[in-house]
């Protein structure tokens, strides 16, 4: 038998260890909860607690979160893990330490004078820590996957794809998905990647294997409404080639290739119909069903789906109501067997966001400063008082005050200077070209709001403000 060890993240417990038994059905999940907390103490008391398991177990499979990713890396255990699963883990630690240090407008010079500083963040800044990490670079020769949110505050997607190429291990990005996985969307993704799980379209070589999928997930439930005849018992591999065609088939497979789960959709008139959800039995109760059937909707657009399946079988029909679907035909088509008609519908929103537009005191003006500045394309006349902008698929309208004030009869009161009511953001590739059009912006006639700045947050940005004081934002996440 094999050993799975966690090892949680700040604030978190060895009982989250919990949570991965389903997913390793053939392993001993082990948690740790250590007492330290810091690398050098905490890596030792990972490094006794897998020396341990090691005398009991021939291979050891760690699954690490965030910071305990971080200790991991610093208790000298590559020899003894077979492979590592990281979960938003923590991989440059001098660089999150000194993000901190500026925004708690902390120097180097302060945090060595004082030892340990407290920020209003409630993390502590110490310098033995800092010195620690920097005279110890990771070294990490375990093959390893990583989880990462696309929302993850704490470290950039830069950072872990750097990290990621340079240890060659395969990077997984949850969009939407937070430093803490913690939802159930979230949860489900987490396991699917664990699981290796990977939705793909279907293609046609796959049809006798879905054929033989759907027999043997249908067959349970058609033995237990003693259907014999069932169509998705009974249907040849001719016909089910046929039906392929009309059908966007997805499907999941194993790590040994066996198609496991799929859907099929098709979309008529704004309408989609959900057929064919099946699993194998010995896979089913895992979220794979779930996360097929929230994929076929989210890959066809739609206004409107349906569905029919046998309401005497209660676990899928109780699952279709779950998911939003309602009642709204029911069919007998045999003795004790009913069709029951599901659909939803997917309310259009109340609003479409269209454009912003700026009042302008001198059109011409303004049309030549964006069209100069940022590249923006129009095809105004120079008379009409209504001009449209394009930058790529995004639009702007400007329009003069005094033409507005004339068609809504008020007069308005506008910011004197810079208007520090809103702002138009722009990026652009990298630190450097934020300070190349920064000065760009001033040769074209704009005014300096806030030079080129390096924010804590990992941005550099600046502020300029066009003809008519609206402040205009030019920044960059990207070094190099």
């Amino acid at each position: 038998m094999n050993a799975i060890l966690y090892i949680h993240g700040k604030g978190g417990s060895a009982t989250e260890s919990e949570h991965y038994k389903l997913l390793f059905p053939d392993c001993e999940v082990i948690g740790l909860d250590y007492q330290t907390f810091t690398p050098w103490e905490t890596g030792q008391e990972i490094r006794i607690a897998v020396k341990e398991l090691k005398r009991r177990f021939e291979n050891i499979i760690l699954i690490a979160n965030s910071i305990g990713a971080f200790f991991s890396m610093n208790a000298g255990i590559d020899n003894k893990i077979q492979k590592a699963y990281f979960i938003s883990p923590i991989v440059d630690m001098e660089k999150l330490i000194t993000d901190m240090m500026k925004w708690a407008n902390v120097t180097e010079q302060e945090l060595e004078s004082k030892g340990v500083i407290h920020t209003d963040f409630g993390e502590d800044l110490s310098w033995e820590y800092l010195n620690y990490v920097r005279s110890h670079p990771i070294e990490w020769h375990v093959p390893t996957q990583i989880l990462y949110g696309r929302n993850d505050q704490l470290t950039s997607i830069k950072t872990i794809s750097d990290f990621a190429n340079k240890h060659q291990a395969p990077l997984a990005v949850m969009q939407g998905g937070e430093h803490w996985f913690h939802t159930d969307e979230q949860m489900m993704f987490l396991d699917n990647w664990i699981k290796g799980m990977k939705i793909e379209i279907a293609t046609k070589q796959d049809v006798p294997a879905l054929l033989d999928l759907q027999r043997k997930a249908f067959g349970p439930l058609c033995e237990e409404l003693d259907w014999k005849d069932a169509p998705v018992l009974t249907e040849s591999l001719e016909h089910a080639y046929e039906e392929f065609a009309r059908y966007t088939t997805l499907k999941v497979q194993n790590d040994e290739g066996l198609i496991i789960g799929s859907v099929n959709g098709n979309v008529t008139d704004g309408s989609l119909y959900i057929g064919r959800l099946m699993v194998l039995p010995e896979y089913q109760q895992q979220g794979i069903g779930k996360q097929l059937f929230r994929e076929i909707q989210s890959r066809l657009p739609h206004r409107h789906a349906w569905l029919c399946t046998c309401q005497q079988v209660r676990p899928p029909y109780e699952f279709y109501l779950r998911e939003g679907f309602k009642l709204y035909k029911s069919e007998e088509v045999g003795p004790g067997l009913t069709w029951a008609y599901l659909e939803k519908s997917i309310q259009a929103p109340r609003f479409t966001f269209n454009t912003v537009g700026l009042f302008t005191n001198n059109n011409k003006a303004t049309v030549e400063f964006y069209t100069k500045t940022f590249g923006f394309t129009t095809s105004w006349d120079g008379v009409q008082p209504n001009v449209e902008m394009f930058l790529g698929n995004n639009r702007i309208i400007l329009f003069p005050r005094s033409s507005f004030e004339q068609m809504v009869s008020k007069r308005f009161q506008y910011p004197e200077g810079f208007n520090g009511t809103m702002e138009l953001s722009f990026d652009v590739p990298t630190f450097a070209d934020v300070d190349k059009e920064y000065q760009n912006t001033l040769n074209c006639g704009a005014k300096s709001v806030l030079p080129p700045t390096t924010e804590p947050w990992g941005q550099r940005t600046c502020y300029v403000a066009d003809p008519d004081g609206n402040l205009i934002e030019i920044g960059s996440f990207v070094k190099q």
